[in-house]
């Protein structure tokens, strides 16, 4: 007697069914599978560039470097209040937040150390009284994505310092993998 084309195929779903009935329940889901090999978290990375209105001078800039992943975030900002180019203040800092993934978007807040400085008559360019010192720096971050690469957002920065603490909102716009 030949055997029959379809006989190794059916052994062979025979075999699985009684393999998989064998094992223990939730051991064979897609959860266990990813709890057993995660899939690694995709670093982000993204420039920011903004202005507005800040205090107590008129003009709010913003720029800076970020990276997001597992939603830790960590920054590197200027943020400058400036009435003009007659005063004013700076910040340069380094910041550790967190960030909240939303489907179009994301919200995130951070803080850290800065270095400052308060600029006293004259022009900024010009000599005259730079006074430093460290502060406070924070932010808070609301942002809209469009195709992964490009955002649009509110900004807000604080920096707290002995000097001439400031703040302010700006409108901003997100360049590189935000999403």
């Amino acid at each position: 007697m030949t055997p029959r084309r379809g006989r190794p195929v059916t052994v062979a779903f025979a075999l699985a069914a009684s393999l998989t009935a064998a094992m223990p329940p939730g051991s064979g889901s897609a959860q266990a599978a990813a709890e057993e090999f995660p899939v690694p978290a995709r670093t982000k990375l993204w420039l920011v560039f903004g202005y507005g209105r800040a205090t107590p001078y008129e003009h709010g800039v913003l720029f800076g470097l970020s990276g997001s992943r597992s939603g830790h975030l960590v920054g590197a900002r200027a943020a400058m209040s400036l009435p003009g180019f007659d005063n004013g203040a700076l910040d340069v800092g380094i910041l550790y937040g967190r960030r909240w993934e939303r489907p179009r978007g994301f919200l995130a807040f951070s803080g850290g150390p800065a270095y400052v400085e308060a600029i006293d008559g004259g022009a900024v360019f010009a000599s005259s009284e730079i006074s430093k010192t460290l502060g406070a720096a924070f932010a808070g971050e609301g942002v809209l994505t469009f195709g992964g690469f490009l955002g649009i957002g509110g900004h807000t920065f604080l920096n707290l310092n002995s000097l001439d603490s400031f703040g302010g909102l700006v409108v901003a716009v997100y360049l590189g993998r935000v999403e």
